[in-house]
């Protein structure tokens, strides 16, 4: 039940991230490249990946192999919480980089001097 609740707890910060991050002319490309590769990988292949999990696992162990499979495929997130935590470690500086190139582009230019 827990995992339920906590499990979506990701989405809004990792978006926010990715908006804080990516150059505003980029921002819609790479919340759709999330979206994306989450729909296919998420909904498309996690149920084919059990699937075939517990199809392999079959043979080898009695009774009902799709808790196995889906205790497996559950142990997925453990690379995702460690790319999640190098994220995190990442972020400040990326923000930095990000504030930088913004503060960059909103200076004004100076004007040119007239050639006499």
């Amino acid at each position: 039940m827990a995992f339920g609740f906590f499990v979506a707890w990701w989405i809004a910060p990792s978006y926010a991230a990715l908006s804080h991050i990516v150059a505003p002319d980029r921002r819609a490309s790479a919340n759709a490249l999330v979206l994306l590769v989450g729909a296919v990988g998420g909904g498309g292949l996690g149920p084919v990946l059990t699937g075939a999990i517990s199809d392999t696992l079959a043979p080898h162990l009695r009774g009902d192999p799709l808790g196995a499979a889906l205790a497996l495929v559950v142990a997925l997130l453990l690379p995702a919480a460690w790319a999640l935590w190098r994220s995190m470690r990442a972020y400040p500086a990326a923000l930095r980089v990000q504030a930088q190139a913004s503060a960059a582009a909103a200076a004004p230019k100076p004007a040119a001097s007239a050639a006499a």
